[in-house]
C-alpha cells in the first residue's frame, strides 16, 4: 500500500484507513475489508523490514488473503517485487512460483526467504565486521570506470567508502554470503546517496553530506539487523514445525513466463499501477554498483506500466490493458481449478485523467475466462505533481477459475 507518513513524506507501507467500499460476494468482500484495516505500522516482522522497497504490498494482506481465500500448495506471484508473498507463502508451507523483470526485486525476495541455522545468521554479522575493517584499510588510487554513472549521487567520500564495500565482497569465498551481503549494501545505497527517496529519482540539492565512515558503520549495522531478522524467520519456520519450501524465484518479464498446465493453485500479486512508477530508474543506483556497470536494460524495456511508457499517450489505458493481458494470458492456463486471483491494483493518473485499473483487469480476466467474486476499495492520496492532494483508489480484486 502507498502513502503518506505523519511527517508528510511518501513512505511504503504508510497509508491506511479511510471508508472501505465492498462489492460481490459478503464473506470474501468482508476478508478485504479486514485487510485494509491494517494497524499503523510498526516494527514489521521477520525479514519484511529489511531493504526498502516502493509501493510493497502490506505484509497482513498476503497473510490474509493466503490464509483464508487461497487454498492449495503452490502459489505464483507474477510481479513478485522484493517477496512480501514470498516470505509469507514461505511461513505458510506453500510452494512458491516468483517472477520479476528487475534483478534488484529478485536478489532483495531471495534475501528475505533465507531460512538459515542460526550460526550462518550470525556469520553474516561477522562478515559486516571484517568487511568493514577490510574496506577501511583499503587504499585506492581512482575509481573504477564501471563507476562514473553514479558519481554525480553521492559525495565523493561517501562514494570511496560504497566502493571499497563492493570490492570486499567479491572476496567473501560464500556464493550465498556474496548475495546476502550484496543485498545489505543495496538496502543502503539510495539512503546513503543524494538522490530524494526510493521512490522519488531526482537528485536533491542540499542534500546531506554523511560524515566519514558512514557508509562502513551503516553496513555493520545493517548487517547485525538481517542477522536478527534471518535468526527470527528461521525460528517461526521451526516453531510451526511444517518445513519451507525453497521458493522459485526467476528474473524474466511475465509476458515470457511458460509454466506447465494446471500446475498454480493461486496467484497473489500487486501488478505496477499504471503511470506510477518507473522501477528501473528507481534501482539505477543499486544496479550500477552490485552489477559493476552492467545496467539492466532488459529491465526497463520488459516494466510494464512505466510513468515515461505512458504518460504521452492518449491510447495509455488500452496500451496497460494489453500489457497485463499478454502477462496474464501466460499463466492463467497454468491454475488449476478451483483456482483463485488476489489482485491489489491502484489506479493510475495519466495526462490529468484517472486510469480505473480495476476495471481493466476485470475485463482482461473475465475475458480470459477468470469469474469476477469480490472487491474491495479504499481512498489513497495522489502524489503526482499536478494532483497532489487529490485522492484515488486502491482496490483488492478477488477472481477465480
Amino acid at each position: 500500500m502507498r502513502g503518506m507518513a505523519k511527517d508528510n513524506q511518501r513512505r511504503s507501507l504508510s497509508q491506511w484507513g479511510g471508508p472501505t467500499t465492498l462489492a460481490g460476494e459478503s464473506a470474501q468482500a468482508e476478508v478485504f475489508r479486514r485487510c485494509f484495516a491494517v494497524p499503523p505500522p510498526q516494527t514489521l516482522p521477520f525479514t519484511h523490514g529489511f531493504h526498502p522497497y516502493p509501493a510493497r504490498m502490506h505484509p497482513s494482506v498476503a497473510r490474509l488473503v493466503l490464509r483464508e481465500l487461497c487454498t492449495g500448495e503452490t502459489v505464483l506471484d507474477p510481479f513478485a517485487g522484493s517477496g512480501t508473498v514470498a516470505v509469507e507463502s514461505l511461513l505458510e508451507s506453500r510452494r512458491f512460483i516468483g517472477v520479476d523483470v528487475s534483478r534488484v526485486a529478485i536478489l532483495v525476495a531471495w534475501a528475505r526467504t533465507r531460512v538459515w541455522q542460526e550460526a550462518r545468521c550470525r556469520r553474516i554479522e561477522s562478515l559486516g565486521i571484517l568487511l568493514a575493517r577490510r574496506s577501511s584499510n583499503r587504499e585506492r588510487d581512482k575509481w573504477p570506470s564501471w563507476a562514473e554513472p553514479v558519481i554525480p549521487w553521492f559525495f565523493p567520500h561517501t562514494l570511496d567508502e560504497i566502493l571499497r564495500l563492493r570490492e570486499a565482497i567479491d572476496e567473501v569465498e560464500s556464493e550465498d554470503e556474496r548475495r546476502m551481503l550484496l543485498a545489505v549494501l543495496s538496502s543502503l545505497l539510495v539512503k546513503l546517496s543524494r538522490q530524494h527517496s526510493d521512490s522519488v529519482t531526482r537528485k536533491e540539492p542540499e542534500a546531506r553530506r554523511f560524515p566519514e565512515r558512514a557508509a562502513f558503520t551503516w553496513f555493520v549495522r545493517r548487517c547485525r539487523e538481517v542477522a536478527g531478522m534471518l535468526k527470527e524467520l528461521q525460528a517461526e519456520v521451526r516453531r510451526r514445525g511444517k518445513g519451507f519450501h525453497e521458493p522459485d524465484l526467476r528474473v524474466l518479464d511475465g509476458r515470457k513466463l511458460v509454466l506447465p498446465k494446471e500446475s498454480i493453485d493461486a496467484v497473489v500479486t500487486s501488478p505496477p499501477y499504471p503511470g506510477h512508477y518507473d522501477y528501473h530508474r528507481q534501482h539505477f543506483l543499486r544496479e550500477v554498483v552490485l552489477w559493476k556497470g552492467d545496467h539492466n536494460s532488459a529491465a526497463s524495456a520488459g516494466e510494464i506500466g512505466t510513468r515515461e511508457g505512458l504518460k504521452d499517450r492518449k491510447d495509455a489505458p488500452a496500451l496497460y490493458k494489453k500489457q497485463m493481458r499478454d502477462c496474464m494470458a501466460r499463466w492463467v492456463p497454468a491454475l488449476r481449478k478451483p483456482a483463485r486471483v488476489i489482485v491489489l491494483i491502484g489506479d493510475g493518473v495519466l495526462r490529468n485523467a484517472a486510469i480505473d485499473s480495476a476495471r481493466l483487469i476485470r475485463e482482461v480476466a473475465e475475458d480470459l475466462g477468470l469469474t469476477w467474486i469480490a472487491a474491495a476499495s479504499q481512498p489513497r492520496r495522489e502524489w503526482s505533481a499536478d494532483r497532489t492532494g487529490d485522492f484515488k483508489r486502491e482496490h483488492l480484486l478477488l477472481l477465480e477459475k
